[in-house]
């Protein structure tokens, strides 16, 4: 379970500096977050994507509307505000 934990903080690290390029075709930021394109984000990886622990925390649990310790792009969309340039 740590293994895969490290590795998804790993991957969602490294996906950070294509954020500008992606923000122009998912200006929510989702598919930066989700960076292996499996349609949902997990609480790991979304604090992982976020300056802010405790907003982000905060965050997931809004998003995570039916509680399932997973956002999909859906519930993301809904919560989550389009960023401005």
């Amino acid at each position: 379970m740590r293994l895969i934990t490290a590795t998804a903080v790993i991957l969602a690290i490294l996906a950070a500096p294509m954020a500008v390029a992606a923000q122009e075709e998912d200006p929510r930021g989702f598919d930066l977050i989700d960076s292996q394109g499996k349609g949902y984000v997990t609480l790991v990886e979304y604090l992982a994507a976020m300056p802010d622990q405790a907003k982000a925390m905060e965050e997931f649990q809004i998003m995570d509307s039916n509680h399932d310790g997973m956002v999909t792009k859906e519930e993301f969309l809904v919560v989550k505000p389009v960023r401005r340039k």
